[in-house]
């Protein structure tokens, strides 16, 4: 897999055609194995006897996931015990809560 995008790359490399020797990162994550041996080991195609065979449904499926908008609720007491005095001492910290929760 070693400059795959070049034009003269049209195909996978076999045991026969891969180059142990190459200091690539397939070379490095595979065990110095060829493209094809790697895939070969793969579920995919362990019992295809046509290299590139896929001898299983591998039909992908999503799950969309939706993410949920966090809910704040606020309660605040509203009786004629409450006072201007009281009201104005929990203003100022319900704004910053909701200016915080605005930004999450």
């Amino acid at each position: 897999m070693y400059l795959h995008y070049l034009p003269r790359v049209t195909q996978f490399c076999d045991s026969h055609t891969h180059s142990t020797h190459a200091q690539t990162k397939h070379n490095v994550l595979c065990g110095q194995r060829s493209v094809w041996d790697v895939m070969r080991d793969h579920d995919d195609f362990l019992n295809s006897s046509v290299p590139g065979e896929i001898t299983r449904d591998v039909t992908p499926s999503f799950t969309y996931v939706k993410p949920v908008a966090r809910r704040y609720v606020i309660v605040i007491e509203d009786t004629t015990v409450m006072n201007v005095q009281h009201f104005s001492a929990i203003k100022s910290p319900s704004a910053r809560i909701t200016s915080k929760a605005c930004q999450t």
